[in-house]
């Protein structure tokens, strides 16, 4: 996303407990007043009690509450961040269940409003639907998804993503029935188009040029995946 979307990626490299907790919440607040923030958790997530939990990398069992980071918190700082465009991305099993609070929302078609203020949470998965990894997609198929749509084409949406994913998940189960995959949702309201991709101009950007709106993301990934 930094060669393609003009992001400055950050990649957690502690990814335990209280530590990754402190570090994403000084991320959502260093942020401030960008134009675009991205937060991206790949691991797996646990629903106790109707609540996300994400599993990091010292989770345990006789500690969860103390080991483990409650999606919710994160969902409450970023409504309160003042970033234009804010996404949560759940690559997690039993995703659904972080967009509990805004999922209202999902699946309406939203007016493009220029200058709006946008929060979403994309989802792999729905609440208590797991996720899976292959060698087919070389990781999850929603990353590969990602990937393959922000490489190979400009000005690409959430919502164009969102779509392309769908029309892939589809084409999976018709041709590999034994195979599940998850369809992956986007919940929350999106005002105007949040591209995670730029256009593919030639020269652009030039060598050395910085581009000049702020677009951030957090790249969580855990040890314990889906």
């Amino acid at each position: 996303m930094a060669k393609y979307g003009g992001f400055a990626v950050t990649i957690a490299r502690n990814v335990q407990y209280p530590e990754v907790r402190n570090d994403l919440l000084d991320f959502i607040k260093t942020a401030g007043n960008c134009e675009g923030l991205v937060i991206y958790f790949a691991g797996h997530g646990e629903v106790r009690k109707g609540e996300l939990f994400l599993v990091v990398d010292n989770t345990n069992a006789e500690e969860f509450l103390e080991t483990s980071l409650r999606c919710e918190e994160i969902t409450l700082h970023l409504k309160f961040c003042n970033a234009k465009n804010k996404l949560l991305i759940l690559d997690c099993c039993n995703a659904g269940a972080g967009a509990k609070d805004i999922r209202a929302a999902g699946g309406v078609p939203v007016s493009e409003i220029v200058q709006s203020e946008s929060f979403r949470v994309f989802a792999a998965s729905e609440m208590f639907e797991p996720t899976r990894e292959h060698e087919r997609w070389g990781g999850s198929f929603l990353s590969s998804v990602l990937v393959d749509q922000l490489t190979q084409r400009s000005m690409q949406s959430v919502s164009d993503v969102e779509a392309e994913c769908r029309l892939r998940a589809e084409e999976h189960r018709t041709r590999f029935p034994g195979e599940w995959v998850s369809f992956p949702f986007v919940y929350g309201q999106e005002s105007g188009r949040f591209l995670l991709s730029l256009p593919r101009l030639k020269n652009f950007p030039k060598k050395n040029q910085r581009i000049t709106s702020e677009f951030w993301i957090l790249i969580v990934r855990t040890c314990k995946g889906s």
